[in-house]
């Protein structure tokens, strides 16, 4: 019964309309990209493959995470931050999310939004910390998006390629290329936030106190999934797809076809 739930996982778009299922799953490119793998990740899919989706899995809930930081409440803030900032000697912390930014001074708390004009009040009246972070922050919002969104049909794509019958063509070209895109668009985005609200804030405030930062939740958990995809686009690219037959009644392997044909 799980063989059978995991082989009708919903067909990806590219083999579902027919004028697509041409172009993808039919495509000599397609057919090239599937054709790619090795006889062991062929032999052992199911379990390989379950392995990669339990991972997939493991990666969306991180990536609930960054989405989370977005919000502008204060102790959403303070427990999904990106980056931490403490001013010794005073005891006080800043917390900074994609939407705002979290002051403790350890007697209040305050927040501010990077629209917010008073936001200029954590660099000690200096806009440039605001400005920088905003837009580091600005660009690193949409991504944070998209790639949970995209890492939901990963879950799928890896369910549906641990058994022989569900494989297909188009489902591991294109796990290949949402993962390579996917990967390489999130690491440029969180480079830009490293840049803009990490490796040049001020190391110290106009009063001369030292000031230290270290990188939270927000990031490590979009960090993290980053790491995992590649991991993902290579068993994508070593486990080889079913073959069918021209009148697409049959359904072999690849490696079934190589011992016939020894």
């Amino acid at each position: 019964h799980c063989h059978l739930f995991l082989m009708y996982v919903p067909d990806p778009v590219c083999c579902v309309c027919p004028g697509v299922r041409r172009l993808c799953e039919e495509s000599s490119c397609c057919g090239k990209v599937g054709t790619t793998g090795f006889d062991f990740f062929d032999r052992h899919r199911r379990p390989i493959m379950l392995f990669m989706a339990l991972l997939a899995v493991v990666s969306t809930a991180l990536s609930v995470v960054p989405v989370v930081s977005t919000s502008t409440k204060r102790s959403v803030v303070m427990n999904s931050f990106w980056t931490q900032g403490k001013i010794h000697s005073e005891n006080t912390m800043f917390f900074v999310g994609l939407k705002a930014v979290v002051v403790d001074d350890g007697d209040s708390v305050v927040s501010y939004e990077w629209d917010s004009s008073e936001c200029s009040n954590v660099d000690s009246g200096n806009r440039g910390f605001c400005d920088k972070c905003k837009d580091a922050c600005d660009a690193t919002f949409k991504v944070v998006i998209v790639n949970l969104i995209t890492s939901i049909p990963t879950i799928m794509t890896d369910l549906k390629r641990s058994t022989r019958e569900g494989d297909m063509n188009c489902q591991k070209f294109m796990a290949i290329l949402t993962g390579i895109v996917s990967t390489l668009t999130t690491l440029s985005s969180l480079s830009l936030f490293l840049d803009g609200c990490f490796r040049h804030l001020p190391d110290s405030t106009t009063a001369g106190n030292t000031v230290s930062y270290s990188l939270g939740p927000g990031f490590i958990c979009l960090l993290i999934p980053q790491i995992i995809k590649p991991l993902d686009v290579i068993v994508n690219i070593m486990t080889p797809v079913a073959c069918v037959d021209k009148d697409g009644d049959d359904i072999d392997f690849l490696l079934d076809n190589r011992l016939l044909a020894d």
